[in-house]
């Protein structure tokens, strides 16, 4: 997908990894855009929100933040059975439990999610 720098600076594109622009979905066809038009300076300072919230019907509503940072949600993917379906310590398949409790048959490796029934 070509894009031209001016892309960014038009009020027709759609900053998606798969369209580029609402007109011309796969971008302009040169490195000119006949369809360009650029967003008004007063509209680009009032559609911009400050990180960690936006307003809504006028009132400032903050983002809810995720309870763990990504490195920590990261390293959790890494090494849970249940995204991985290995065991921890062995490496070895484990079967997948429906209430959060996790078990290894071959070393007796278990985690059990907190909060939930035997």
């Amino acid at each position: 997908m070509p894009k031209i720098p001016e892309c960014d600076r038009c009020q027709y594109f759609l900053h998606s990894p798969y369209i580029v622009c609402a007109v011309n979905p796969f971008g302009p066809a040169s490195l000119t855009c006949e369809d360009f038009s650029a967003i008004a300076q007063a509209d680009a300072e009032i559609s911009r929100h400050p990180l960690g919230g936006g307003y809504y019907l006028g009132d400032w509503v903050p983002h809810p933040f995720p309870a763990i940072v990504t490195d920590t949600q990261v390293a959790l993917l890494d090494w849970h059975p249940q995204f991985t379906g290995h065991c921890p310590e062995c490496k070895r398949p484990i079967a997948e439990s429906d209430k959060g409790h996790w078990k290894c048959n071959h070393c007796d490796w278990k985690y059990a999610v907190a909060n939930t029934p035997d």
